[in-house]
């Protein structure tokens, strides 16, 4: 029998500050009068220890509020949701009224807004989710790259190991 082999496309290199395609990634205020809820999850193995971290920000970037806590062991995604929910309570406790919601969890941005993830497990949580944001009077929900989630995912790994109680 014989063997044949395909050669690859050559590469070009284009060094990285000549790539048209890259930008700065980093956090984004909220408009005036808004506040902007950041949250993250951290997983040691999925599933493992894990840990939760959000903050809430106001339009000059000034922390107003933060949590982070451990969770015993969970798969990553289901972390990540219950990270966004103990963010919203936390919302809802200091009656914030205008939120910008944002995550580095793609799946759990899309799930929430299509009211489905396509996980039973986590599925669970999400009429919880929306029932705290009927109780919101403006919201947005979106996506941020990892580089824009620094702050958050420090404290959730700060949780990792810890026990089930919220700082």
């Amino acid at each position: 029998m014989e063997k044949r082999w395909a050669l690859k496309e050559p590469q070009t290199y284009v060094p990285p500050t000549k790539r048209p395609d890259r930008k700065i990634i980093r956090w984004k205020a909220p408009p005036r009068d808004w506040t902007k809820l950041n949250f993250d999850s951290a997983s040691k193995g999925n599933p493992g220890q894990s840990g939760i971290g959000a903050i809430i920000q106001d339009e000059q970037g000034n922390i107003l509020h933060g949590l982070f806590g451990g969770i015993r062991v969970a798969m990553n995604n289901e972390v990540g949701i219950r990270a966004l929910e103990a963010g919203l309570r936390l919302c809802i406790r200091q009656r914030l009224s205008r939120i910008i919601i944002e995550g580095d969890s793609q799946i759990i941005i899309d799930g929430i807004r299509q009211s489905s993830l396509h996980n039973w497990k986590l599925n669970k949580w999400v009429p919880m989710i929306k029932e705290h944001l009927r109780t919101i009077e403006s919201y947005e929900i979106g996506h941020v790259y990892r580089e824009g989630n620094q702050v958050v995912d420090y404290l959730a790994n700060l949780g990792v190991g810890g026990n089930d109680d919220l700082i």
